[in-house]
């Protein structure tokens, strides 16, 4: 069966230029590691992220409807600096990016203080790189996702630890061919390697302050630092802060 390929619409096709900026096309977001025991156990958080050439902010939630299972939901946002400017061109280049998943799963204490979670889900991004004088590369991409986390709490401090594995497929996109060679080449290459797995992993650690958790989650790529080709940023480091909602419900109670 031959394979489907990304349809990539290109246009107003000129001479390349050489580029002294480097663009980012995909960016991992932190591996969400929930820390459930009971049903209708919830939280919610929000952090900033950093990465190659680019800096973030996350908002993620989790909540178990029934005993053993729950749902999560990721959104991720990234961009780079507005100001920086090609020496080559004289033009100011950027990018921006950001991407949203479900996903549904199930967990189950080890102890009194570990648990083990399973997540599976889907999500869509885009991809937009701007490289001065109205050329830019915009992508729409689609994300599953299978991964797995181990989550230990102590009365301060919090520890956990993911592996996620990703099928990344660029769908399709709109291409300005002005833009310069390599970026083309690029682009091409990763029409050509789309779909593509990605594993990812995650190191976590925090300190408790009551139902507030101060997380610090560590997300690197070891293929997208290695497919320097593709121009894939392989790390995120978040900073966060975690609410455990159901500590607040039960004091309602």
């Amino acid at each position: 069966m031959k394979k489907n390929k990304p349809s990539f619409l290109i246009f107003a096709i000129s001479l390349a230029m050489l580029s002294a900026c480097n663009h980012r096309y995909y960016a991992p977001n932190s591996i969400q590691i929930p820390h459930l025991k009971n049903q209708h156990d919830a939280m919610i958080s929000g952090g900033i992220g950093f990465g190659p050439e680019y800096s973030a902010w996350e908002a993620q939630a989790v909540y178990s409807p029934i005993k053993h299972g729950a749902v999560m939901v990721n959104y991720f946002t990234a961009s780079s600096d507005r100001d920086k400017i090609n020496d080559a061109t004289g033009l100011s280049e950027w990018g921006k990016g950001n991407f949203v998943e479900v996903g549904l799963g199930g967990y189950q204490s080890l102890n009194q203080n570990s648990v083990l979670s399973i997540f599976g889900g889907v999500g869509k991004g885009n991809s937009y790189n701007f490289f001065g004088a109205e050329r830019f590369a915009d992508l729409n991409f689609r994300r599953l996702f299978f991964q797995t986390g181990l989550s230990t709490q102590y009365k301060f401090l919090h520890l956990g630890l993911g592996l996620r594995l990703c099928h990344l497929q660029f769908t399709n996109g709109l291409v300005d061919y002005k833009i310069d060679e390599i970026d083309r080449q690029i682009i091409e290459r990763i029409r050509e390697d789309s779909p593509m797995w990605l594993p990812e992993y995650a190191f976590q650690f925090g300190w408790r302050i009551g139902p507030v958790l101060l997380n610090n989650t560590l997300t690197y790529s070891p293929s997208n630092s290695g497919q320097k080709d593709a121009r894939f940023a392989g790390s995120n480091i978040q900073l966060g802060v975690v609410f455990d909602l159901h500590h607040f419900w039960k004091k309602g109670e």
